[in-house]
């Protein structure tokens, strides 16, 4: 009976993990280019084919659907297309990349690089937004 319970309690912890890492999941990305914070929304979904796909919402700036997307276990990566504007004289790509804190992908951290560049762009955390999983 013992072994009973603890294969049980261990097969539901690891359900949840899997279940916590599943998408649809909406974050709060709060950047920092410098000491200044500014907070974007990363919104990840799977489509009807089962592909993981990903939208940001840059508030007061643009929208758009984040590119090469890759969720690898801990790891998190995607490119975001920044179109030009007034502060902006020319159209970017970001590239992002991240780790989770833990299975439960609660948490994550990040920097963000020029797409096919090294040089640092940016630093970002982001959280899940509440009432999520």
């Amino acid at each position: 009976m013992r072994i009973l319970t603890t294969t049980l309690l261990a097969l539901t912890v690891i359900s949840g993990s899997v279940q916590a890492a599943a998408p649809p999941a909406t974050y709060g990305i709060h950047l920092f280019f410098d000491e200044r914070e500014f907070v974007d929304v990363l919104t990840l979904e799977k489509d009807e084919a089962d592909n993981l796909k990903g939208h940001m919402d840059v508030p007061n700036d643009f929208a758009g659907d984040v590119t090469n997307l890759k969720l690898q276990g801990d790891s998190l990566q995607f490119d975001l297309f920044v179109p030009k504007n007034s502060a902006r004289p020319q159209d970017l790509i970001f590239h992002y990349e991240a780790k989770f804190f833990d299975t439960t992908h609660r948490q994550l951290a990040g920097f963000v690089t020029l797409k096919g560049q090294k040089s640092f762009v940016a630093s970002f955390v982001g959280f899940l937004r509440g009432g999520e999983r």
